[in-house]
């Protein structure tokens, strides 16, 4: 068969579209694909080696968002040469604002999972640490832990992580007492009063953080059954199909909520701590109406 000039130009256009598609393929597979904008967007680049300064990439304090495909472990740093404050990550996180580690990454290397020094941990763990900036000895939680005095770890926490997404109640007291709902990374619990850790226990990725200014109300003893978060002052909770079910509430540290027994702020008492059965406030399924007080 002869073939003709157009014939030729197809055909060698067909094989270097076969040699590149595996190439390309690779890329896709292996390595960490970094995104200078959240949810992947951007310029970006996918490195499969050790890069001790982003510089060389045009990446370095620029990236937002990152993809590592399944089986894969990468390791970041806030520093040139793998130094300052450094995480292993697995998996892909679509926005790093939520993980204090947006735009601030100099450089990024392939980390093995069983590195004991690594210490990649389960999906859905709890990271606790004697020190700021995740130093000092180090807890991993995966599961509810009631009571820190089981493992010599109570009060002692300043700082801790969790994956993005993943939710966990950190609780001042034993048995998931006085508790608040963390996620991400917090470097210093200082910061957030939030020192004195005493047990903890994961909420999942359904459960949302509640805002500055909240009320958690139960529909069982011990903040148990079925809850709602009120978000500022509600007249009638009717509103939330919680009129008179309340058994039990949480009221954030350092806020007080007026609680009253009628609509439109009626007959109502200030709280200002949490109470595990509003029976002892004379308060048992008797909430209708709910505010912030100001102080």
């Amino acid at each position: 068969m002869r073939l003709t000039s157009t014939s030729v130009r197809l055909l060698l256009a067909l094989a270097l579209t076969a040699v590149a598609a595996p190439r390309a393929l690779r890329a896709q597979e292996h390595g960490i694909t970094v995104y200078e904008n959240i949810d992947f967007k951007g310029r970006n680049v996918t490195i499969e080696h050790d890069v001790p300064n982003l510089r060389e990439f045009g990446f370095d304090r620029q990236i937002s968002s990152f993809r590592i495909p399944p089986g894969e472990a990468w390791e970041v740093c806030t520093g040139r040469d793998f130094t300052g404050r450094c995480r292993v990550f697995t998996g892909t996180v679509a926005d790093l604002r939520r993980s204090d580690w947006n735009d601030v990454i100099l450089s990024v290397r392939r980390a093995h999972v069983d590195h004991p020094a690594l210490g990649v941990v389960p999906a859905g763990s709890l990271e606790l640490y004697s020190g700021p900036d995740f130093s000092g000895r180090r807890i991993v939680l995966t599961r509810s832990a009631p009571d820190f005095r089981a493992f010599n770890f109570n009060d002692r926490a300043m700082s801790l992580r969790t994956v993005s997404g993943e939710v966990w109640e950190v609780c001042y007291n034993i048995n998931f007492d006085d508790c608040r709902a963390v996620d991400g990374e917090i470097p210093n619990l200082a910061r957030y009063e939030l020192l004195g850790i005493s047990s903890a226990r994961p909420r999942g990725r359904d459960w949302v953080l509640r805002p500055a200014r909240t009320i958690e109300l139960y529909s069982g003893r011990d903040f148990s059954g079925e809850v709602r978060v009120i978000n500022g002052a509600n007249g009638n909770l009717e509103s939330a199909h919680f009129n008179d079910r309340a058994e039990s509430l949480r009221v954030p540290r350092g806020q007080a909520w007026e609680v009253c027994v009628d609509a439109g702020f009626n007959n109502c008492r200030v709280i200002d701590h949490d109470v595990a059965n509003l029976a002892a406030e004379g308060l048992y399924r008797n909430i209708s109406s709910v505010r912030p007080r100001l102080r």
